[in-house]
This record gives structure tokens, C-alpha cells and sequence, in this order.
């Protein structure tokens, strides 16, 4: 079985759709109970997936058109206490949709790369990876600590909770409900909880009888995550105070200045950078000083885009520039119209290099990085 840290994930456009490629590294179960539900049956949270054969080789095909992979959206942007809890309800569901489906749980890859969301509806999905055998309590215990590191120190109560959770992944024998538990004790006003009895009528999955009564399902750690207590459609809670999280001290996020002269939006950094241009003719032109790990995030969604280019052939998140050991890259990120550098495409999450002088277009919109 394949670990965590050995999954290495491609991607794949064609016409209508964009795929990211993870490796079947089960042989032999390409007629396995796992992978006709996957294929016959669409699982709330779970990507929908389809197993491909290429010159002997099985792969899996997720399909993550308008979606993003949750290690690129908080490249930049901080976790907040709203972020936290979506993730964590909504990896709450899947595994209780996994479970109802008699998968086995520990298929799920909890990393970053792996975890996809919808920026509009902030709704996150899984891979759910056959042959894949995720060390669960490690896996989201790692998934914890990632939140820990891009937590928004501006939101209190982020703080609280994500310091919270973390602390939590350390302890033996918790389980999800404690971990929601914690939100709701930070939260003003009403939670929506998940109700069982509320999901949309599906169709019964195929041989879901007969795998009910063979199944010997693991009683591990994702088994006891969800206890299949009925559960109230709102709990009503209050905040509650929190004197001190742990002796550290939490650092203060850092805050560039912003300015604006008509069309040109100036982001003043430190003086250890290059000052870099996207003219993006009547869209604007911008400017920033360009550091080490840093760049601009190309789109039309104001809320995650620094480069915003509001017309309907964009991406809500469409493409990336960064500075990465002295150089500078466009990437696609998994954009419907695609990303061109000098007018050839770039393939879905392709990283390419850039200089001065080039010509990005995203889709239509043709822009100058000088």
C-alpha cells in the first residue's frame, strides 16, 4: 500500500473538463466492490472519479473542473474559524457517506494537495484512492497541523479553535464529534449541524446488499469518527471565553500597504525585491515588488484574486505568478479557458518559466509581464 508522502498527482485537460491523475496502486482490483461504487455512484464529497487504463497501467481520473486544490487557495490566504469548520464538517460527511457506501475509510488522502474546494459554494471534496492506506490518525493529525501553520492570526476565534484541534489530533481515542464540538463552543448564535434524514434521495449502490453482509469493517480510528447519533438541525450555543492559548507567542500576520493611481494598483513590500508590471491593458496594470515565494494570484473572485480580471471567459481562480529561487512562473491553475505563454497553452497546473517581455494570456485577455 502506498503512503502518504508517495502519492504524486498529474494533470490532464481535454475539451470540456480538467482531471487530476492519481496512480491505482492496488493490482489486481480493477473488478473490486470499491471501484464500481465509485464509478456507478455519485458519493457526497467524494471527486467523482473513473479508472482508466493506459498501456497496462490503472489510473484514476478526478474530475476537478471549477474547483481548487486546498493547498493553492491558502498559499496565500489565511484560515480563518469559518474555513476551519466548513473543512471539518465537510470531511465529517464524507466519511459518513463512505461508511453508509461500506468503503473503507482509510482510503481517503487527507493532504492539501489532494483536498479540493469550490470557491464559491466554499464546499470541500476528497480523493477517495483505492489501494491507498492513509495512517488516519497521523494523516489528520498532519491535516491539523497544516491549519495550525495558516491560521489567520487577526481572527480570535480561528486562533482558538485551530490551537484547539491541534491539540486535540494529539490526544488517543478522539473522534470528529469532539472536534465539532469545539467549534460550536467558540460560536455565536446557531450551527447548522448535519441531519441524516435531510440528504437528497439517491438511487441504492450496486451489490450493496451482498457487501453488507460479507464486509468485516475496520473498527479504527475513522470508525469511530462519526458515532451515528442522531443529531439536532441546530444546536444552540455561546461563545465562550478563552484565556490563553499556549505559552508562544502568536506572531502578528503581515500587512502590505496598498495604493491605487487610477488603473495601477501599487503593493508596497520590503526593498529586498524587484518591482514587476502586468499590464493587462484596459483590465488595469499592476504592480508589485516580488519576493522570494510570492506573486500574483490571477482571476475574477475579489475575495481571492490580487490580478482581477472581470470578464466571464475568466476562471474564478485562473492562473498564477511567483518568484521561486530567483525565477519567475506562470501556472495554470486548472483555469476552464486556459493559459497561454506566448500564445501556446499551458496544460491544467502546468508550471512554466517567465521573463520580462513575455505575453500571458488568460483566456482572451492578452497582458505584458515587464
Amino acid at each position: 500500500m502506498k503512503q502518504m508522502e508517495q502519492i504524486h498527482g498529474e494533470y490532464r485537460r481535454d475539451l470540456n473538463h480538467n482531471y487530476l491523475i492519481l496512480d491505482n496502486y492496488d493490482t489486481g482490483c480493477e473488478d473490486s466492490y470499491e471501484i464500481r461504487m465509485l464509478e456507478e455512484n455519485h458519493l457526497k464529497g467524494l471527486l467523482e472519479c473513473q479508472m482508466r487504463n493506459l498501456n497496462g497501467k490503472n489510473q484514476f481520473y478526478y474530475e476537478i473542473s471549477s474547483k481548487q486544490p486546498m493547498a493553492g487557495i491558502y498559499d496565500k490566504k489565511a484560515l480563518g474559524f469559518e474555513d476551519m469548520y466548513h473543512l471539518c464538517r465537510d470531511l465529517m460527511k464524507t466519511l459518513d457517506e463512505t461508511e453508509d457506501y461500506l468503503l473503507d475509510t482509510s482510503r481517503l488522502v487527507l493532504w492539501p494537495e489532494y483536498i479540493y474546494m469550490d470557491v464559491e459554494t466554499k464546499e470541500f471534496f476528497f480523493c477517495y484512492l483505492p489501494g491507498f492506506e492513509c495512517e488516519a490518525v497521523r494523516g489528520f493529525h498532519q491535516l491539523a497541523e497544516y491549519m495550525l501553520a495558516k491560521l489567520d492570526h487577526q481572527d480570535e476565534r480561528g486562533v482558538i479553535v485551530g490551537y484547539e484541534v491541534y491539540k486535540k489530533t494529539t490526544e488517543e481515542n478522539y473522534n470528529m464529534e469532539e472536534i465539532l464540538e469545539l467549534f460550536q463552543d467558540n460560536q455565536t448564535g446557531y450551527i447548522p449541524v448535519y441531519d441524516r434524514d435531510e440528504r437528497p434521495v439517491r438511487e441504492e449502490p450496486v451489490e450493496r446488499e451482498a457487501q453488507a453482509e460479507a464486509s468485516d469493517r475496520k473498527e479504527g480510528f475513522f470508525s469511530r469518527l462519526w458515532d451515528r447519533r442522531r443529531r439536532e438541525t441546530y444546536m444552540d450555543v455561546e461563545e465562550k471565553g478563552y484565556e490563553s492559548i499556549q505559552d508562544e507567542e502568536i506572531p502578528a500576520a503581515e500587512v502590505a500597504e496598498e495604493t491605487e493611481y487610477g488603473s495601477t494598483k501599487l503593493l508596497f513590500y520590503e526593498e529586498d525585491s524587484m518591482i514587476h508590471r502586468l499590464d493587462c491593458g484596459r483590465y488595469g496594470i499592476y504592480e508589485q515588488q516580488l519576493k522570494e515565494g510570492e506573486g500574483w494570484t490571477i482571476g475574477k473572485l475579489p475575495e481571492y484574486a490580487d490580478v482581477l480580471l472581470n470578464d466571464p471567459k475568466v476562471s474564478r481562480i485562473h492562473a498564477r505568478i511567483h518568484m521561486e529561487e530567483g525565477k519567475y512562473y506562470l501556472t495554470d491553475l486548472n483555469s476552464t479557458n486556459g493559459t497561454y505563454l506566448n500564445g501556446v497553452q499551458l496544460g491544467s497546473n502546468e508550471k512554466t518559466e517567465i521573463r520580462r517581455g513575455d505575453e500571458i494570456s488568460i483566456a482572451h485577455i492578452r497582458c505584458n509581464f515587464e
